[in-house]
C-alpha cells in the first residue's frame, strides 16, 4: 500500500487518514480469499491538540457481489491515533476495479475523508487435491 494521506481541515479541527487510496493485489489474498486492510486516522481539535477517545469507523456503502468487507470502527488513543484493521474477504469471481469507501468521526461528523479501494489483478488458481493409487 502507498503512504499517500489524506487531509482535511474543517471549522473543528482537522482529520488526517492513510493511505488514502490502498490497493489490494488479487493474486496475493489467501486460498480463503482472506484479505486485510489497514488504515491509520489522526484527528485533532480546533487548537491542533490531539482529540483522544474519539469514535472514528470506516464503511464502504456499495459492496460488489464479490465483496465481503464490514464496517469497522475504534477509538482514537492519547495520541489522536486510531487504527481500523479491516478483515474482508473476496469470492472466486473477484474482479479488478475499484471500491469507495468513507472514513468519518462518529462524534464530530464535519470530520470525514473518502477514497478508493483498488483491487488489482486476478486471484491465482487454487491448487486442486492429486490423487496417487
Amino acid at each position: 500500500m502507498g503512504i499517500t494521506r489524506q487531509y482535511g481541515t474543517m471549522k473543528n479541527g482537522s482529520f488526517r487518514f492513510g493511505p488514502a487510496n490502498p490497493s489490494i493485489d488479487l493474486s496475493t489474498v489467501s486460498s480463503k480469499g482472506e484479505f486485510m486492510l489497514t488504515i491509520t486516522v489522526n484527528v485533532r481539535d480546533t487548537k491542533g491538540l490531539v482529540a483522544a477517545g474519539e469514535e472514528v469507523y470506516f464503511t464502504v456503502d456499495k459492496h460488489p457481489e464479490w465483496l465481503l468487507i464490514p464496517d469497522v470502527s475504534t477509538h482514537t488513543n492519547s495520541s489522536g491515533n486510531a487504527l481500523l484493521s479491516i478483515k474482508g474477504k473476496v469470492s472466486n469471481n473477484a474482479e479488478s476495479g475499484y471500491v469507495a469507501f468513507k472514513v468519518a468521526n462518529k462524534n464530530n461528523p464535519e470530520q470525514t475523508g473518502s477514497g478508493m479501494i483498488a483491487f488489482t489483478g486476478k486471484q491465482g488458481g487454487r491448487m486442486k487435491r492429486l490423487f496417487f493409487f
